[in-house]
């Protein structure tokens, strides 16, 4: 009897939520939350981990409640756009998702070799931001991660370690280079101007929404390289006649080319034997 209260009480703490504690180091006050021996700064119930008004450059601790500081947790410094340059501490392995979101303010990161994995929307909107560094350590980067990251555009493009992730151009006919092996969720997004695009080999997916609503799009071929193309990746590009689709793709999400009606041939919008549209009037 003893011994199934005994399994049944570390089984319950061990799903226990971390606990959230504050301390103060160098006049800023930290929230964070600690979980088998580690500490990730991030607020909670709507509150960032400092104050919003925090301005200039932050230093985040290594240590929080005697605890290593390991992670960077979601909506940590959510909209401090008081802040231009951040230092992250060699403890921290994972920046969660919207950590650094809408810090338009920020113009210079370094993310130490620690770093394994940049969450979803990390650094979205950080149009301030010019100066950048990701080390090799990081394995993963997550969806729209530096999308709206305008600052770090060359030649109206935002690639961050052989991901685009933004478009920043008013259109006409843009060429990918060669070293992007993914083009990223949204990168073109709206973007009613482009005409035409040239995708290098080498890149191997195709993100939700990558071209979506790019309604003067006319001609696409995709690499051989390339094997899935997300949902929505096409949809509403209305003006797109030629397509290339190479046997490489297996992959092809809900809606990718639905809206296409410049594809349609005897109104229906048909790509790799799946049926996305039917553009007639009906009967």
């Amino acid at each position: 009897m003893k011994k199934r209260i005994i399994v049944l009480a570390v089984a319950l703490v061990a799903a226990l939520p971390g606990v959230a504690d504050t301390e103060t180091v160098d006049g800023i006050e930290w929230h964070f939350v600690v979980n088998d021996g580690k500490a990730a700064v991030q607020g909670e119930s709507g509150i960032t981990a400092i104050t919003n008004a925090t301005t200039g450059t932050l230093i985040i601790p290594s240590s929080l409640g005697g605890m290593p500081v390991t992670s960077i947790g979601y909506n940590a410094f959510y909209k401090c756009s008081g802040l231009t340059s951040v230092v992250i501490p060699n403890s921290v392995t994972e920046i969660g998702d919207s950590a650094f979101y809408e810090c338009s303010g920020l113009t210079s990161v370094t993310i130490p070799n620690s770093v394994t994995n940049i969450g979803d929307y990390a650094f979205k909107n950080c149009s301030g931001l010019t100066n950048l560094t990701v080390s090799a350590s990081v394995k993963k980067i997550g969806v729209e991660a530096f999308r709206g990251c305008k600052g770090l555009a060359r030649n109206d493009l935002v690639i961050v370690q052989g991901i685009l992730f933004d478009y920043v151009g008013k259109g006409g006919d843009v060429t990918i280079p060669a070293g992007v092996t993914r083009i990223g969720s949204s990168a073109f997004y709206g973007c009613s101007g482009l005409t035409n695009v040239v995708i290098p080999a080498g890149v191997k997916s195709i993100g939700s929404s990558g071209f979506r609503d790019c309604s003067a799009l006319t001609d696409v071929t995709i690499p051989a390289s390339v094997t899935s193309i997300g949902d929505y990746a096409f949809k509403n590009c209305s003006g797109l006649t030629n397509l290339t689709v190479p046997a490489s793709v297996k992959k092809i999400g809900n809606e990718a080319f639905r809206g296409c009606s410049g594809l349609a041939s005897n109104d229906l919008v048909i790509v790799q034997g799946i049926l996305f549209d039917y553009v007639g009037a009906g009967g």
